[in-house]
């Protein structure tokens, strides 16, 4: 093996190693984003479930009311 072939090999060790890592970057930041907003809609999901809640309980207290119902 001559000179010019281990450079080239080695040329191209570098190049795919440079792509692995661009790759690993890139499905990390991907990663990284989507927990973002999955938890971004876990917590607006929650949020629109403690609005129902609210509104399902004032419902009861209008109906205890109305009907002369002590809670």
């Amino acid at each position: 093996m001559n000179i010019e072939k281990r450079i080239a090999n080695l040329e191209n060790l570098v190049n795919y190693l440079i792509k692995q890592i661009d790759n690993l970057r890139f499905y990390t930041n991907a990663d990284t984003e989507g927990n973002r907003q999955n938890i971004n809609n876990t917590s607006e999901h929650l949020s629109s479930t403690d609005e129902a809640v609210d509104t399902n309980s004032a419902d009861i207290t209008y109906i205890a009311i109305m009907s002369d119902i002590d809670l």
